[in-house]
């Protein structure tokens, strides 16, 4: 590199690498070769009402890590969540006027292509169970 340079340059170069040396070789020498011994002196910490109040944050929990999670860095520009659709739509139902009948409900489904007519206990389709 230092062949490269211009005729100012290169002097310029040369200067500041003298002064490297100098300031490295014979100032950080010290005339005195004993360890300097530094006084400290150790204050007790006081406790401030602020210190006790700060709440501790459980880092195992998933509420800590939910921002993280809702606002994935690596999703695209705009990306929302999707809506969660509910399988089945409650059309209406049917209060029993005797202790003998159980209550019944008209449910549809949301794609609107099947009605059922249910009552707590029975069963749709394989999961759902109604309660």
């Amino acid at each position: 590199m230092f062949f490269f340079l211009s005729g100012r340059a290169r002097y310029f170069f040369l200067a500041g690498a003298f002064l490297l040396c100098f300031v490295v070789f014979f100032l950080s020498r010290s005339s005195d070769p004993r360890p300097v011994i530094v006084k400290v002196k150790i204050l007790p910490v006081e406790t401030s009402r602020r210190n006790i109040d700060i709440p501790v944050i459980a880092f195992d929990s998933v509420a800590y890590y939910r921002p993280i999670i809702k606002n994935n860095l690596f999703r695209p520009l705009g990306w929302t969540p999707p809506v969660p659709r509910e399988p089945y739509r409650l059309i209406g139902t049917i209060l029993p006027r005797s202790r003998n009948t159980s209550a019944t409900a008209v449910l549809e489904t949301t794609d609107g292509n099947v009605r059922y007519i249910v009552s707590v206990g029975d069963k749709i389709e394989v999961s759902t169970e109604v309660i």
